[in-house]
């Protein structure tokens, strides 16, 4: 907690109000008479100032890769950087990077948009991001995610009806590019979080919608990673899927219905209509209570047809689940952005 101090308002002409800022607060920065500073209105009606340094000053770490003795650890501290908005991240170590450390930090940085190796030697490896953030739409990230995700939904419906295993295969990268969207979203967020001028540019009104966004990144890609779980289970399976026409038919009908409520739950959540989120909810807690049950699909005497029916009814009610938070979060929105639904009461008190 910052240190207290009160300051008079001033009136300076006819239309403009002003304050004095602290003497140390200026000298720290280095700011003279002149120097432009950003002033942000927060969701609580304060006020946040930021100098020009602030805003430019560019984050880097430095990680002991001899300190990290477990393999996978480097590359998720790597992500974590990257998550955080650091611009610069230096792996070194005093002793010389082995090949497993430097395989590792090099496919860290394959999964990271933006993010690239600029400097190696025996002893460090630099990654330098290259992403400007107010180049992005977190709208048509959203738009982005839904997209390859629908894909996915498409693909198995198509292995489904065509029998092509290249429909199924395809899903494996699909799964990979939602993975790197995913980082990069996360990182632009959390950067927005840090830099609130960023809002404007990428489509954000306040730290409600950045955490609603957060989140519904990290639904998105639990879902893809349920569909990634069903094509892999429909390639274990292989030509068996074909025996049973009760079966395929059922299969073909619960993908399509969690296609539906996925591209329902998504609409209304960009579009924050809380109405219809309620029919939505209850459309959820009905296909889960009734057709997810697996009552017919599990009506079989082979042992691994029921096995692999289970598995991909529980990955269909995982994307259900995902679906239910996603429009469990429109409330949130619709309350921050406000509307004579329900409308922030404000009231005054004296300290």
């Amino acid at each position: 907690m910052g240190e207290l101090s009160l300051r008079r308002l001033q009136r300076v002409g006819k239309a403009t109000y002003s304050i004095s800022l602290p003497k140390g607060w200026v000298r720290k920065r280095g700011l003279r008479p002149g120097d432009i500073l950003e002033v942000y209105e927060e969701s609580d009606g304060s006020l946040r100032i930021r100098s020009r340094i602030d805003k430019l000053a560019e984050s880097s770490y430095l990680i002991d890769a001899e300190l990290c003795r477990v393999y996978g650890q480097i590359s998720k501290l790597i992500t974590a950087c990257y998550h955080r908005g650091c611009e610069r991240v230096e792996v070194r170590a005093a002793g010389g990077l082995n090949d497993e450390v430097v395989k590792e930090i090099s496919e860290a940085a394959s999964r990271l948009p933006g993010f690239e190796i600029i400097e190696r030697t025996n002893k460090s490896i630099v990654l330098q991001n290259f992403i400007d953030p107010s180049k992005f739409s977190v709208r048509g990230l959203i738009r982005r995610l839904q997209t390859m995700i629908s894909t996915m939904f498409g693909n198995i419906s198509d292995f489904l009806f065509s029998m092509s295993y290249e429909d199924i295969k395809s899903i494996r990268d699909l799964r990979e590019k939602i993975r790197q969207l995913h980082a990069l979203m996360v990182r632009l967020l959390i950067t927005y979080l840090e830099h609130r001028g960023l809002g404007r540019a990428i489509g954000l009104k306040n730290s409600t919608d950045a955490y609603c966004m957060i989140m519904f990144s990290d639904h998105m890609l639990r879902i893809a990673e349920h569909l990634y779980d069903i094509g892999e289970e429909f390639l274990r399976f292989r030509k068996r899927l074909w025996r049973n026409k009760e079966m395929l038919s059922l299969l073909k009908e619960l993908i399509g219905l969690t296609s539906m409520i996925f591209e329902d739950s998504i609409n209304a959540f960009i579009n924050t209509d809380p109405q219809h989120t309620m029919k939505i909810l209850n459309q959820i807690s009905n296909i889960v209570d009734h057709q997810l049950s697996g009552g017919e699909l599990l009506k079989v005497h082979d042992l691994g047809r029921t096995c692999f029916i289970e598995k991909i009814l529980c990955s269909l009610r995982g994307i259900m689940l995902e679906c239910e938070r996603i429009v469990e979060e429109i409330f949130d929105r619709f309350i921050e952005n406000g509307g004579p639904v329900c409308m922030l009461k404000e009231t005054y008190r004296s300290v």
